[in-house]
C-alpha cells in the first residue's frame, strides 16, 4: 500500500525528578500491591480509578480488582506516584497507560472533574498536585491543587471535586504503593556521543535544518569537547516504547529526514519526533528512529536513517560519555533454581540511555563481588557452576560503557542440595479411549515420580489428579465435556520438582500448537489478555514478513475482563458460538505499524462471529483500523467503529454479515466495501469509494451530487455463500458450518437464536493439516479419499499443486493459514467441479510458478448455477517475504462458470524483500474467463500488465480497489496494444464480451518508482462499447509525488473522464470521477458551478489488444481440432495443420503482439473456411445388388457363365468392404456384377434331354391307363 514515508526524530528536553519512597500502603485493608507501580481506590465505590486514554475524559473510578490485587489491574488503572521534597503529603500521579500524562484538577463541559491531560512533570504542584491526609483506617482525603477542594466519585463513578472543603464531607481512597521501589528518575547531565566505527563525536552547528555531522575527532579530553557536541537527555515514550533525544547547548534539537538526520528548533515529548536508545551489551547504544524502528546510521560524515531493524554494525553503534549514572534496576527476581545455577531477571528500565547491564556475585553479604558472565542487554542471567547448598548474594550494574554505572540493592538465593529435574516431561502424547483419557511422555530415569495437574481451560486452576511412578498415566474421572480436559504434567527427584510442561488437551492435539483455545467457564482471563496481547506486542506488531500464524479461539462465554485486545498480522480471532452473540469480548484493537497513526500496511489478519461488547467503558471505541485482507465477518459490535488508527491513513477494507449497533466508518479511509450488514448504528466518512450492497440502514447512493464522502448503495447481493466457520456444537463436538446459498438477499444471515439457514458438517469429515507435518502428498490423499481440508494456522510448501477433483468439497483456513507453490504450476488447481469452496487462504509466492490458484481447467463448459463453486477471503502475494526473484504468469486463473468471489487481496508487493519491477514479476493478478461469475470486494494491485482482465460473459463485478504498479522503468517499456497506448488498463473487459456489469471502481495512479521516468496511462478501466456492457461509479485519484517526474493517468474508461497528473508540471493530488459508461457513451459531472450537472461524453472503441486475441483464440483452436482428416482432401488439410501448428506455438510465446496473433487467427480462420472435403463414395447400388443376388445357386446356368458372375461378385463385396474405395472403384464394380449377371447362360442340351423325358414319360402313362 502506498504510503509517504516521513523519517523524523525530534528532540526532547524534560527533566525527571526522582521521589523518596512515600508511605501510604494500605496492606492493612486487603489490598495486594502491583509490583511496580501505585494505584488509587475509591472506598465508595471499592474500584480502582483509572483513565480512560483520551485525555479529554474525566477520570473514573470503575475498574474491577480482581482479588484484591493490583497486578491484576491494566496500565490504565497504574500510577507513577510523585512526592514533594518539601511537604511529604504533597503528590501527583503520572498515568502509566496514557503517555505519563498528569492527574490534575480542570473545568471540563462545566463539570469541576479530574482529568489527565497534562503532559508529565517532574516537580509536584500546580493543578496537578493533591494533598493528601491520612484517616484513622488507613485511607486518605485527597484535595486538588486547583480549587482547594476534595476529590469524590460522582454517581457515574467520575472523580470531581466537591464544593465543600469540610473534611466531613472528604471522600476516601487508599493508595496502594508498589511492592518494590520505584526507579528514580535520571536527572539530565551533560553527555557527549562518540561513533564507535570512526571514533568522532556528534555536533551540531545550531542551524535549523542542517544535518547532524559525526567528523569532529574524538578529543582526548572532555574538557576539549566543544560546545556544539554536548548534548542534555530528554525521555518520553511512543507505541508503548521508552524513547530519547538529545538537547545541545546551542539549543538545537534532533529530527529527520528521508536523506540525513536534522536540527529542529521546537520541543515535543514522545512521538515520531523521539528516538529509541537501544543498549548492545558491549558498551555502546543504538538509536532507532520510531519511523518504522529502524537504526540510525552514519553517512558520509552525517547521521542518517537506515534500514537495519536488528543485528547493528559499528556504523550504527555510539558510546555515551557522561559524569551521570544511569537508574539502577530496582527489582530483581530468581528462578529456575537448581543445585548448581539460577536464573536472574530484572525490569527493563526506562528514561535512562545506558548500554547494558552486569551481574555480580559474592559468597558474602555487602560483597566483595565479582562479575559474572559478560556486559548484556538482556534483562535475564542464568549463573551456572554454583555449588550445591550454598547462599549467593547479587547486585546488577547498569553500565554505561566507562560512564559511572549505577548498582542495585543486593538480593539473595540458596541453591537447593541437589539438582531437580532440569526440563518438564516432554513428548507429552493424548488420547481418548472410552470414557477416560489417557497420557503418555517420554520416560526420565533420574525421577522419582510424576504428579499429574488438571484444568477445564489452558489458564484454568490447575489442580493435582494424580501421581505416578511410571510414564503413563490414566484420567478415569475426565470433567464431561473432552475438550474441558488440559494437562500438565510435574517431574519429581529428591531435590524438587521440574517446572510444568507445557500443557496438553485433545483439542490441542486435534488442532496442533498454532491454534489457541480460550473457556471463559475456567480460564483466567487476565491470562488470555496477556498472552493475546503478548503476541501482538512481542511477535506481529511489526511483523509483517514474519513465518509466525496464529488461530486465536473463544468458547461460548464472556471474556469482557480479558481487556483490550491488540490484533497483529497473521492473526485470526474468531468466537466458537453458533451465532456472534454467544461470545463476547471486550474489545479489539490494530495499532498502526507506521508512524503518523498511518494504518496503510495494517494488513493480514481478521476476526469472526463474536460480540465486542460495550458492557465495559462503553465510551470506547473499537479501532479496527487496517487496510487490505482485513476482514471482519459475522460479527456483533456494541461499540462506535473506527476503521482508522487515530485519524491515520488506512486502506480498507472488507465487512460482511456484521451488525453495528452503534456509529461506524472512518474520515481517513481510503474506501471500504460493506456486504449485507446491519447498520442500524449510522454510517460516516470515506474519502474516494464507498461501496454498500445489501446493507441494512446503508447511505444512499451520492454520486451524482459530487460528495466528499462518495457512496455507491446496491439494495440486494444477488448471488453469494457466506463463509464457512469452525464452532463447537450442542454434542460439544467441533463442526464446521457451512452457509446456505442466498440469492438476492439483504441483511444479515444470523439471528439471537439462528445461526442461519445450512449444513453443520462434523469436524471428522476433515482432515486437519498442521504446519511442519503435512506436505502436497499427505493432503492430496486425504482430498482424494473424499476428506474436505481445514488448514491450521503455518506455512505450507507444496511441491505439486492441491488438487480438489471432487464435487462439493470444503478447503478451509484459519489464522492466515498460508500455501507456497514449490513448483512450477501453482498452490491449488480446482476441477470443473460444482460446490466447491475455497475460503481463508493466503497464497504466497516464495518460488516461480504458472498460478497461484487456477480454477477449472482451461475451456471448462459446465453448468453450476444451481451449485456454484465460492472463494472467500483468498489473499494471494507474489514478492516480499524472500530476497530471492519470483514470477508468476497469472496469478488467479477461473475458467469455471458461476463462480462466486468474496473477498479477494491480489498483490504484486510493491515492499518487502526481493521487490523491483524485474524481480517480483508477475503479468496478470486476475483473469476472469468462466461465464457469469460474481465477485465482491476486489482489491487487484501493481501487476507488471493489466491487473484484472475479464474475458467471460455475464460477469458482475462490485467493488474494486486498485494501484498501478509503482515501478515501471520507462513508458517504451509499459506500453499495450502493440505500442499504441500507454501503460495498461487496470481492469480490462474483453473485446468479445458482449454483457458485462462492473459498481463502484477505484483506479490510483501511484508512480512513484520509476527511476525518473515519465509515466502515464492512458485508461484505467478498458471495456467493449456495447449496449449491456456498464462502468458504474468510477473513480481515478493521483498519488504520486509531487517533486517526482511527471506521471498520471490520461482517463478513467475509453478516453472519457478527466485526467490527473503530478511530479513536475503536473496539477498535483487529485480525483476525478465517472457516474457511467455504457456503449460507448459516458456520463460524467461537471462541478465547476455552485452546483453539479451531468453531462455525456462519446469514448473510444479499444483496438483488439494481445489479451483480447488470446481470448479469441482458443475457441477457434477448439473448432479446428474438432474437425476429422478423412474428410478432408490431403491439399487443404495440410494447410489447416500448418496454421494450428503455427497458432499453438504464439499461444505459449508471451512476446507474441496483437498483430502477429491477429494474423495467425486469420490464417486459421482462412484454413477452416478452404477446407475442401472429399467427394463422397456412395456405394448403395452396389450393396443392393451384391445382397440380391449373393445366395444365387447355379443350378441350370453354364459353368462359363457362373464362373463370371462369381467372380464379379467377389470383386463387389471386396469394393464394399473396402474403406478407401473411390466411386470409380465403386462404378466398376456395379457394372461387371450387372453384366455378370446379364451373361448368365443354361445349358441347352441338357433342356433337350428333358423335354424328350417329359413326352417319353407321358406316353407311358397313357398307355398304362389303357
Amino acid at each position: 500500500m502506498f504510503k509517504k514515508v516521513f523519517s523524523t526524530l525530534l528532540a526532547v528536553s524534560v527533566l525527571v525528578m526522582g521521589f523518596p519512597s512515600v508511605a501510604f500502603a494500605a496492606s492493612e485493608n486487603g489490598y495486594t500491591p502491583n509490583d511496580q507501580y501505585s494505584y488509587i481506590v475509591s472506598a465508595k465505590t471499592g474500584k480502582a480509578v483509572q483513565v480512560s486514554g483520551s485525555s479529554a475524559d474525566p477520570v473514573t473510578a470503575n475498574a474491577d480488582i480482581q482479588n484484591m490485587n493490583g497486578n491484576n489491574l491494566t496500565a490504565k488503572a497504574l500510577f507513577k506516584m510523585l512526592k514533594s521534597n518539601t511537604n511529604s503529603n504533597l503528590v501527583s500521579f503520572s498515568s502509566v497507560g496514557n503517555q505519563w500524562n498528569m492527574l490534575k484538577s480542570e473545568t471540563v463541559n462545566g463539570l469541576n472533574a479530574i482529568t489527565d491531560s497534562n503532559p508529565k512533570k517532574t516537580t509536584v504542584d500546580g493543578w496537578e498536585s493533591f494533598t493528601l491526609e491520612k484517616q484513622s483506617d488507613g485511607s486518605f482525603t485527597m484535595k486538588d491543587g486547583h480549587f482547594s477542594r476534595f476529590v469524590s466519585v460522582n454517581d457515574e463513578g467520575k472523580l470531581v471535586t466537591t464544593e465543600s472543603t469540610a473534611v466531613t464531607d472528604a471522600e476516601k481512597f487508599f493508595i496502594v504503593e508498589p511492592t518494590y521501589p520505584p526507579e528514580e528518575d535520571q536527572v539530565a547531565n551533560d553527555i557527549y556521543i562518540e561513533h564507535v566505527a570512526t571514533h568522532n563525536i556528534v555536533t551540531v552547528d545550531g542551524v535549523v535544518g542542517n544535518p547532524i555531522d559525526v567528523k569532529t575527532p574524538m578529543p582526548s579530553d572532555a574538557a576539549n569537547v566543544p560546545a556544539n557536541g554536548i548534548f542534555k537527555l530528554g525521555y518520553g515514550s511512543f507505541q508503548n516504547n521508552s524513547t530519547v533525544n538529545f538537547k545541545s547547548n546551542n539549543n538545537t534539537l534532533w529530527t529527520g529526514s528521508n536523506s540525513f538526520v536534522r536540527q529542529v528548533g521546537d520541543m515535543t515529548i514522545g512521538g515520531w519526533e523521539s528516538v529509541q536508545a537501544v543498549p548492545q551489551g558491549d558498551g555502546t547504544v543504538a538509536f532507532k528512529q520510531t519511523e518504522g524502528w529502524k537504526y540510525i546510521t552514519v553517512n558520509e560524515g552525517k547521521m542518517a536513517p537506515g534500514n537495519l531493524t536488528s543485528a547493528p554494525t559499528d556504523n550504527e553503534k555510539f558510546i555515551i560519555h557522561t559524569k551521570s549514572t544511569p537508574k539502577k534496576v530496582s527489582k530483581i527476581t530468581m528462578s529456575n533454581i537448581e543445585g548448581n545455577s539460577v536464573t536472574l531477571s530484572w525490569s527493563a528500565l526506562e528514561g535512562t540511555i545506558f548500554s547494558g547491564y552486569e551481574v555480580w556475585r559474592s559468597e558474602t553479604s555487602g560483597g566483595p563481588y565479582a562479575k559474572v558472565g559478560k556486559e548484556t542487554a538482556q534483562t535475564t542471567y542464568t549463573d551456572t557452576g554454583l555449588q550445591f547448598n550454598t547462599k549467593y548474594y547479587y547486585v546488577v550494574r547498569t553500565v554505561n560503557g566507562q560512564s559511572p554505572y549505577a548498582q542495585s540493592s543486593e538480593f539473595s538465593v540458596t541453591t537447593l542440595a541437589g539438582n531437580r529435574p532440569s526440563t518438564p516431561p516432554s513428548g507429552i502424547d493424548i488420547k481418548k479411549s472410552g470414557k477416560d483419557i489417557k497420557l503418555t511422555w517420554n520416560a526420565d530415569p533420574s525421577v522419582n515420580k510424576y504428579e499429574i495437574y488438571r484444568a477445564g481451560g489452558k489458564f484454568g486452576n490447575y489442580e493435582k489428579i494424580g501421581d505416578t511412578t511410571e510414564a503413563r498415566f490414566t484420567d478415569t474421572k475426565p470433567n464431561a465435556s473432552k475438550y474441558e480436559n488440559y494437562y500438565k504434567i510435574i517431574a519429581v527427584n529428591n531435590y524438587g520438582t521440574s517446572d510444568y510442561s507445557n500443557s496438553i488437551s485433545l483439542e490441542t492435539k486435534m488442532f496442533g500448537s498454532n491454534m489457541i483455545f480460550y473457556n471463559a467457564k475456567y480460564d483466567d482471563m487476565k491470562a488470555i489478555g496477556q498472552e493475546v496481547n503478548a503476541i501482538h506486542d512481542n511477535t506481529t506488531f511489526q511483523g509483517q514478513f514474519i513465518p509466525n500464524r496464529y488461530g486465536i479461539y473463544f468458547k461460548p462465554g464472556n471474556y469482557n475482563n480479558a481487556g483490550l485486545l491488540n490484533i497483529g498480522f497473521y492473526t485470526q480471532v474468531a468466537g466458537l458460538g453458533k451465532t456472534p452473540l454467544d461470545t463476547k469480548i471486550q474489545n479489539l484493537s490494530t495499532p498502526a505499524c507506521l508512524p503518523n497513526n498511518n494504518a496503510t500496511q495494517t494488513f493480514w489478519r481478521s476476526a469472526e462471529n463474536f460480540t465486542v461488547s460495550s458492557e465495559i467503558n462503553p465510551n470506547d471505541k473499537m479501532p479496527w483500523a487496517v487496510s487490505q485482507a482485513a476482514p471482519l465477518r459475522r460479527m456483533n459490535v456494541e461499540r462506535t467503529t473506527q476503521f482508522d488508527w487515530n485519524y491515520g491513513w488506512a486502506s480498507g477494507g472488507f465487512v460482511a454479515d456484521s451488525a453495528f449497533t452503534k456509529n461506524v466508518g472512518s474520515y481517513t479511509q481510503q474506501q471500504w466495501y460493506t456486504r449485507n450488514s446491519d447498520l442500524t448504528g449510522g454510517w460516516y466518512g470515506v474519502n474516494w469509494n464507498g461501496v454498500f450492497q445489501g446493507d441494512v440502514s446503508a447511505p444512499d447512493s451520492n454520486w451524482d451530487k459530487n460528495p466528499g464522502n462518495p457512496y455507491t448503495t446496491i439494495d440486494k447481493t444477488p448471488i453469494v455463500r457466506e463463509k464457512p466457520f469452525l464452532y463447537l456444537g450442542d454434542d460439544g463436538e467441533y463442526k464446521v458450518f457451512v452457509p446456505d446459498l442466498k440469492r438476492d438477499s439483504s441483511g444479515i444471515s444470523w439471528s439471537k437464536d439462528n445461526m442461519g439457514s445450512g449444513q453443520s458438517l462434523d469436524i471428522s469429515k476433515f482432515y486437519i493439516a498442521k504446519e511442519g507435518v503435512d506436505t502436497a502428498e499427505t493432503l492430496n490423499a486425504a482430498l482424494d479419499s473424499g476428506k474436505n481440508l481445514f488448514f491450521t494456522p503455518g506455512i505450507y510448501e507444496l511441491t505439486k499443486p492441491l488438487h480438489v477433483k471432487n464435487a462439493n468439497t470444503i478447503i478451509l483456513g484459519t489464522g492466515l493459514a498460508t500455501l507456497v507453490p514449490k513448483n512450477d504450476k501453482g498452490a491449488m488447481l480446482v476441477d470443473d467441479q460444482s460446490g466447491v469452496i475455497v475460503a481463508g487462504l493466503l497464497f504466497d509466492a516464495y518460488y516461480s510458478s504458472t498460478n497461484m490458484l487456477q480454477v477449472g481447467q482451461k475451456g471448462s463448459n459446465k453448468d453450476h448455477s444451481d451449485n456454484p463453486i465460492s472463494l472467500s477471503d483468498l489473499f494471494f502475494r507474489i514478492g516480499g517475504f524472500k530476497e530471492n526473484n519470483v514470477n508468476v504468469d497469472t496469478t488467479v486463473e477461473i475458467n469455471s462458470n458461476d463462480v462466486i468471489g468474496d473477498h479477494f487481496w491480489v498483490w504484486r508487493a510493491d515492499h518487502g524483500a526481493g521487490v523491483a519491477w524485474d524481480k517480483n514479476t508477475a503479468r496478470n493478478g486476475l483473469v476472469v474467463n468462466g461465464n457469469n461469475a460474481t465477485m465482491y470486494g476486489m482489491f487487484v494491485e501493481h501487476f507488471n500488465e493489466y491487473q484484472t482482465i475479464w474475458n467471460g460473459e455475464n460477469g458482475r463485478l462490485y467493488f474494486y480497489q486498485s494501484e498501478t504498479p509503482y515501478d515501471p522503468q520507462s513508458q517504451e517499456g509499459w506500453m499495450s496494444h502493440d505500442g499504441t497506448v500507454k501503460g495498461y488498463a487496470s481492469y480490462k473487459v474483453s473485446n468479445r464480451v458482449n454483457n458485462h456489469l462492473a459498481v463502484g471502481l477505484g483506479v490510483y495512479d501511484v508512480f512513484i518508482n520509476t527511476n525518473g521516468a515519465s509515466i502515464f496511462m492512458d485508461n484505467a478501466i478498458e471495456v467493449p462499447n456495447k449496449e449491456n456492457v456498464t462502468i458504474q461509479d468510477a473513480c481515478i485519484v493521483e498519488l504520486g509525488s509531487s517533486t517526482g517526474p511527471l506521471v498520471g493517468v490520461n482517463s478513467i474508461v475509453n478516453g472519457t473522464g478527466n485526467a490527473t497528473s503530478t511530479g513536475k508540471g503536473g496539477k498535483g493530488y487529485a480525483k476525478e470521477n465517472l457516474l457511467e459508461y455504457k456503449n460507448g457513451i459516458a456520463t460524467l459531472l461537471d462541478i465547476s458551478g455552485s452546483t453539479p450537472v451531468k453531462y455525456t461524453k462519446q469514448g473510444t472503441e479499444p483496438a483488439n489488444s494481445v489479451e483480447d486475441w488470446r481470448s479469441y483464440i482458443p475457441t477457434l483452436v477448439d473448432k479446428a481440432d474438432a474437425l476429422n482428416k478423412k474428410d478432408y482432401t490431403p491439399e487443404s488439410w495440410s494447410v489447416l495443420v500448418q496454421a494450428l501448428k503455427n497458432i499453438k506455438a504464439l499461444l505459449k510465446d508471451n512476446t507474441a503482439t496483437a498483430t502477429t496473433l491477429e494474423n495467425a487467427y486469420n490464417a486459421l480462420d482462412k484454413a477452416i473456411k478452404d477446407l475442401q472435403a472429399k467427394s463422397p463414395v456412395d456405394k448403395s447400388s452396389l450393396e443392393k445388388l451384391y445382397n440380391q443376388n449373393k445366395d444365387k445357386t447355379q443350378g441350370k446356368y453354364t459353368d462359363c457363365s457362373w464362373k463370371a458372375f462369381q467372380d464379379a461378385l467377389t470383386s463387389a463385396k471386396a469394393v464394399i468392404d473396402n474403406k478407401d474405395a473411390k466411386q470409380t472403384d465403386v462404378d466398376a464394380a456395379l457394372k461387371d456384377l450387372q453384366d455378370a449377371i446379364a451373361n448368365l447362360r443354361k445349358n441347352q442340351l441338357n433342356t433337350q434331354l428333358y423335354e424328350i423325358f417329359l413326352r417319353l414319360f407321358h406316353q407311358l402313362i397313357l398307355h398304362s391307363n389303357y
